[in-house]
C-alpha cells in the first residue's frame, strides 16, 4: 500500500537537531519500506493551538509505500520518540492508468462541435417559438368569464353584501 506521513517535530529544538531527527525517521522508513519519497523537508510553523504545550513545530511529510504488517511498528517507534509531538499515516488512493483514447484531428472535431452547437440552439429556438405561440392562442380561448375572475379582485363589503341578500332570500 502507499501511505503518507506528516509529523511535527517539537518547535523548541534547534534546526540542526530538528534535521537529525527527520533525517533518522527517513532512513528508518526507508529501511522498512521498498519506496520513500519526502514530500516536504521539516520547515518552522507557527501551530494553528498548542499540542504537548508547544505552540510552534517544525512540519513534515513522507511518501512511502509499506506493508500492512510494518505499518504498527512505524507507528510504535512514531510513539517512543518524544520530539514528534503530532503525527498523521493515510493511505493514499493507487491510480488508475487510464486508457487513450483515439482521437479526431483537431479541424474536424472543432467542425463537428459547431455544427451540434448550431443545431442545438435552432432546435431551442424553434422550441421557444412554438410555446410562446400555444400560449397566446390559448388565451384566446378561454372564456372571458375566466380572464376576468382571475383580473378581478372583490372587496369584503362586496362579499358581505352579496351573502346577505343570498342568506335573506333563505
Amino acid at each position: 500500500m502507499r501511505y503518507e506521513l506528516s509529523y511535527i517535530i517539537k518547535g523548541d529544538l534547534e534546526a540542526e537537531i530538528t534535521k537529525e531527527i527527520s533525517q533518522g525517521l527517513v532512513s528508518f522508513v526507508s529501511g522498512i519500506s521498498q519506496d520513500t519519497k519526502i514530500i516536504i523537508q521539516p520547515k518552522a510553523q507557527e501551530l494553528a493551538y498548542p499540542i504537548k504545550k508547544q505552540t510552534q513545530g517544525f512540519w513534515g511529510a513522507l511518501e512511502f509505500s509499506l506493508e500492512e504488517e510494518k505499518l504498527s511498528e512505524l507507528e510504535k517507534k512514531l510513539k517512543e520518540t518524544k520530539e514528534i509531538i503530532r503525527f498523521m499515516i493515510t493511505k493514499k488512493p493507487v491510480e488508475k492508468k487510464k486508457k487513450k483514447k483515439k482521437k479526431k484531428p483537431a479541424q474536424s472535431q472543432a467542425s463537428e462541435r459547431t455544427r451540434q452547437t448550431t443545431e442545438l440552439l435552432a432546435g431551442k429556438k424553434a422550441e421557444t417559438k412554438e410555446k410562446v405561440v400555444e400560449t397566446k392562442e390559448e388565451e384566446k380561448q378561454k372564456p372571458l368569464s375566466q380572464k376576468a375572475k382571475k383580473e378581478e379582485k372583490v372587496e369584503i363589503k362586496d362579499l358581505d353584501k352579496k351573502l346577505d341578500e343570498i342568506l335573506g332570500k333563505i
